[in-house]
């Protein structure tokens, strides 16, 4: 019979959300986490997570001979997710994780997206801070170089 009812103390697990919300703390991104495991398990998550809305609005950015007003919000998302992402994998970089591969292509896919943003704001004349922009694509290509080395010591390792 004790396994046809549940306990008082798992009703309540199932319907409190402050229990359910408390149990992902450790996937929140948080730049200044301690905990590396942690902190490598977040990145990795985040990365994704720009490069899933990146992968989603992309279809809809405009080509260069067929502009449309309406793709504008695709575009803007697609920008912000890249940015969003070159932070995470710069700073995952910088910390020196062991798991940057995992961010390979989510940090590929935020640099092109990058440059195909300051290449269209230059063509449509737009101002924008060039050195910001490129600081964030240069922040993809030194986490795609770390990448590479780490995939040559591995293959060496392995090898």
């Amino acid at each position: 019979m004790n396994g046809l009812i549940a306990s008082q103390t798992t009703v309540s697990h199932h319907l409190c959300p402050e229990r359910r919300t408390n149990r992902f703390r450790s996937v929140r991104w948080d730049p200044a986490r301690e905990n590396d495991q942690f902190f490598d398990q977040s990145a990795i998550l985040y990365a994704y997570y720009y490069q899933t809305q990146i992968l989603i609005h992309r279809p809809f950015i405009p080509k260069p001979d067929k502009p449309s007003p309406l793709s504008f919000p695709s575009l803007a998302i697609c920008a912000n997710a890249a940015r969003s992402c070159s932070h995470v994998v710069d700073l995952q970089r910088r910390r020196g994780s062991r798991t940057l591969y995992l961010t390979a292509m989510p940090a590929f896919s935020a640099g092109i997206v990058l440059l195909v943003n300051i290449w269209g704001a230059k063509k449509a004349r737009v101002r924008f801070d060039h050195t910001r922009e490129m600081a964030d694509v240069h922040k993809c290509m030194e986490a795609l170089v770390t990448c590479e080395a780490l995939s040559v010591c591995l293959t060496l390792c392995t090898g």
